[in-house]
């Protein structure tokens, strides 16, 4: 993925250089507005379902657009507080657990409104979409025979889950002077492609003669595919 995204950088660079004054730049800073998205694992058993209801964070993007032919590109990278419905292994505790997701998109398309003072922009577009989970420890006590604590088991998980996907941008971008200050608006509607869900353990007994014993092992989920809307609105500087 890392190759694909340096690719398409050099290539949309490339455009950008060969353009000349005819090439406008916009690069804006936002707010994510805030989104969801559910998936299932993948090998039908729908009993597992990983929710993430909310997704908040900020918006960094790049639109750029030839004047004369309309030819326009666009790039963005939301970074995200996540919500879930997992709960924490300890079974006392009903709090869900607040992650972080990163999604980033770049796509190429035409922007038929291009003047000095307006810009709207549809794109074809593709990215990677990860939400992280970290949960917190829980710590257990089972009972010798002769009727004592033993010494403790905690036990840490962590949530990750990764997906590509692919779909369709509308951008508008409105620079009330026809100089540099800009307000846009952005939404992206595409699909989350099968993905997968790893589910990290990390168990560490401490017995009575102070000695650890460390236990990981983890676990991957295939997911189904899903539905992501990525709204933003923000300011731009265009150059």
């Amino acid at each position: 993925m890392k190759k694909i995204f340096i690719s398409a950088l050099i290539l949309l660079t490339g455009v950008a250089a060969f353009a000349g004054d005819a090439w406008n730049n916009h690069v804006g800073f936002g707010f994510r507005i805030p989104t969801g998205m559910s998936v299932y694992e993948y090998n039908g058993n729908t009993d597992w379902n990983l929710k993430m209801p909310l997704q908040i964070g900020i918006d960094f993007s790049y639109t750029g657009v030839h004047m004369k032919t309309g030819l326009s590109v666009r790039g963005f990278m939301d970074y995200n507080l996540s919500t879930s419905n997992i709960d924490r292994i300890n079974p006392n505790n009903n709090e869900k657990v607040i992650g972080f997701n990163f999604d980033g998109a770049l796509g190429v398309g035409w922007a038929p409104i291009r003047n000095d003072y307006l810009l709207i922009g549809f794109y074809g577009i593709a990215g990677i979409d990860c939400t992280i989970l970290p949960d917190l420890y829980v710590e257990r006590h089972e009972k010798t025979e002769n009727n004592k604590l033993s010494d403790s088991t905690k036990t840490v998980q962590n949530y990750a889950y990764t997906a590509f996907f692919a779909g369709g941008n509308a951008t508008a971008i409105w620079t009330p002077t026809g100089n540099s200050f800009s307000i846009f608006g952005s939404a992206t509607v595409g699909y989350s492609l099968p993905g997968v869900c790893e589910i990290s353990n990390k168990i560490k007994t401490k017995n009575s003669k102070d000695k650890s014993d460390k236990d990981y092992y983890s676990d991957e989920y295939y997911t189904t595919g899903a539905l992501k809307v990525i709204p933003a609105v923000g300011v731009s500087w265009k150059f």
